[in-house]
């Protein structure tokens, strides 16, 4: 009789272990898309100070704007890398939940489906990743335009001054 329990104890503690593990793994993988994500929205907001301070102290001339256009462009491709990572993060964290969900026999949830599901993401994960994608796209046309006008691409920006 006590082998039959200390068996069924065993048991017992390697669930716990396990589902433990995944927990612990499932938490850190939300922490890692949290902190990748406050850490990007620092960096546009810096990047674009940055651009603006910088055009502001040299003034709107084709080098300023030019050169301004370089870590505009840096930053769309971090931001691009960000979907990325998003997309990463949603993959292992579905496959967390599958794994706990196995582990503790649990159908997966059923979502409440309205003809406008169909218009957005399925996910917060693939939300995070269309915006991150669509700063992105405006972030590379912001950019190559004022890299373009910078060389001279564009006729020059009249500016008009205003009197207060």
């Amino acid at each position: 009789m006590n082998s039959v329990l200390d068996g069924q104890s065993q048991d017992t503690e390697l669930m716990k272990l396990r589902v433990e593990y995944w927990h612990k793994r499932l938490e850190h993988t939300l922490q890692h898309t949290q902190t990748a994500t406050k850490l990007i929205y620092l960096a546009d907001g810096a990047v674009l100070g940055f651009c603006y301070f910088w055009i502001k102290a040299l003034g709107v001339s084709r080098p300023s704007i030019g050169t301004a256009s370089l870590p505009l462009l840096l930053l769309a491709v971090m931001n691009y890398l960000h979907a990325g990572l998003i997309g990463n993060q949603q993959s292992w964290y579905n496959g967390i939940d599958a794994r706990l969900r196995i582990l503790l026999d649990q159908p997966q949830v059923e979502h409440q489906k309205t003809w406008l599901t169909y218009l957005f993401p399925k996910s917060t994960h693939r939300t995070y990743q269309a915006i991150h994608l669509a700063i992105c796209l405006a972030l590379l046309i912001a950019g190559v335009s004022m890299l373009l006008y910078g060389f001279g691409i564009f006729p020059v920006i009249p500016l008009h001054s205003v009197k207060p």
